[in-house]
């Protein structure tokens, strides 16, 4: 009986979870459609013109109006928004004090009306090559994940958005078969598990997804060793992750062997086990590739990969019961190494940044089918690495 009842509440609390991600989805598309436009920010990485840059989008037409750039930093790698969108964290780079580059996380204060951002401050992540972050509201912490040294760093936020010094740094260890690319652990992303609230880590160099616990009070996070993980292929490298809109299947994209690998949530809420692999490329392409962004639809119908090097976003129908996916189509992206993509608010539009090619192309969502239709809207930006949506009052 004692058992029967044990299982029935973690049942209970699974269905609760998975119904709160609904809610929280839901509420998510809601802010994002406030009006009929929002600000655009691109965050560009090193070269001639590098840094944030800003413009207009209409969320009716998908017009993009003229860049902006926006602050004086100048790498700005990777991006994300705090739940109210009123602020924005980016990691980059900086020199260092011997001349050498050193990772940053910079806290940002968005203005509503102008969209221009205020720099609140800046700390050293203590890794090189962050490339990745995920913030976590509740406990208080932005989580960041370093490339260049196979780290994880966690850095405190306070309630008027500064950060103060890195209370935790993880490092990783390890490597895969691939010889140039997994010569030692790479971790490539950090995400918030909407159910277990846990940070999932994809690590590139050891073929691991790693599941930590949230930072603690005093902002610690545990060692990797003895931490659970997934384990994908030998040699998936996995770069980024995605979650389906209910939480119940993760999607975890392998950059080097082109892939698709999906994981189903287990009955407890916490682990998971694989369901299917398959290949973000269409079965007559046989040369290099490197997948970079993973991301799902708001409705929760389709899943979108872009491909480096044979220039596509892969287009993915979902199973709405067992999570797989099918391969419908391929979009080109009309412009080299598309590295990130990003959906508008509603779902309506998806905008490839084509960091090789220095634009960005605006392509029409068919919202029965997935499909990507070009708009014929461009914008030049100096290598575009990411992109991110705040809605305009």
């Amino acid at each position: 009986m004692l058992a029967t009842m044990k299982a029935f509440l973690c049942a209970l609390c699974v269905s609760v979870a998975l119904s709160c991600a609904k809610v929280r989805a839901a509420e998510e598309g809601k802010q994002m459609d406030k009006g009929s436009k929002a600000w655009m920010y691109i965050g560009s990485r090193g070269g001639k013109g590098g840094g944030i840059f800003r413009a207009t989008f209409d969320l009716n037409t998908g017009a993009i109006g003229p860049m902006q750039p926006e602050t004086d930093v100048t790498s700005g790698s990777f991006m994300a928004l705090d739940s109210k969108q009123q602020r924005m964290f980016v990691v980059g780079e900086a020199p260092g004090p011997d001349g050498k580059g050193r990772g940053t996380l910079s806290s940002f204060d968005i203005d509503p009306s102008s969209g221009t951002l205020k720099l609140i401050n800046q700390q050293d992540v203590k890794g090189k090559g962050p490339c990745h972050l995920a913030v976590d509201e509740k406990g208080g912490h932005v989580i960041i994940a370093n490339y260049s040294v196979g780290s994880v760093s966690a850095l405190p936020v306070d309630k008027s958005g500064r950060l103060a010094e890195a209370t935790a740094l993880v490092l990783h260890s390890g490597k895969g078969p691939n010889p140039k690319r997994q010569e030692m652990p790479h971790a490539h992303c950090t995400t918030i598990d909407p159910i277990a609230k846990t940070v999932v880590v994809a690590d590139l160099g050891t073929d691991k997804v790693i599941l930590y616990p949230l930072p603690d009070a005093s902002g610690k996070l545990p060692e990797e060793k003895g931490a659970p993980y997934l384990s994908v292929a030998p040699g998936t490298g996995p770069r980024h992750v995605a979650f389906s809109r209910d939480g119940k299947f993760l999607y975890v994209l392998g950059e080097l062997i082109s892939t698709v690998t999906v994981f189903q949530r287990d009955a407890g809420g916490k682990g998971f086990n694989e369901v299917q692999v398959i290949s973000s490329l269409p079965d007559d392409y046989k040369g290099i590739n490197w997948p970079s962004e993973i991301t799902v639809h708001p409705s929760g119908k389709f899943l979108y990969a872009s491909n480096r090097v044979f220039d596509s976003i892969a287009i993915f129908a979902i199973d709405q019961v067992a999570g797989k996916l099918t391969l419908k189509g391929q979009a080109m992206t009309q412009g080299k190494n598309p590295r990130h993509f990003q959906l508008d608010p509603a779902g309506k539009f998806l905008i490839a940044a084509n960091q090789d090619g220095n634009n960005l192309v605006v392509f029409a969502i068919d919202q029965d089918t997935g499909a990507l239709t070009p708009t014929g809207v461009k914008a030049d930006v100096p290598t575009p690495f990411c992109v991110i949506f705040v809605p305009q009052p």
